[in-house]
């Protein structure tokens, strides 16, 4: 059974999970709460499962592996850090 509760967020997390939906990453806002909070759950009772069960499957459903450059993927994420680390 599911419970219906409010949450007060910032105009940029709501805008964030709003540009989420529409890129096609979630159905609904409500996904998205969701998935954080039994992330959240999983964290701090100690049980890693759920995020374990969700990122394995999620790996599966991306499809088949592909041969990676690790220094071509080291550049990427680095960018990637740096980009969020202005954003922040």
């Amino acid at each position: 059974m599911n419970e219906k509760t409010n949450v007060e967020l910032t105009k940029s997390q709501a805008d964030r999970m709003r540009q989420l939906v529409q890129a096609g990453e979630y159905r609904n806002v409500d996904e998205i709460l969701s998935e954080a909070v039994t992330e959240w759950l999983a964290r701090h009772e100690g049980d890693d499962t759920a995020v374990l069960k969700r990122l394995w499957d999620e790996g599966i459903a991306s499809g088949q592996a592909n041969s990676v450059d690790l220094d071509s993927l080291r550049i990427e994420a680095r960018n990637r850090l740096k980009a969020q680390t202005r954003g922040c």
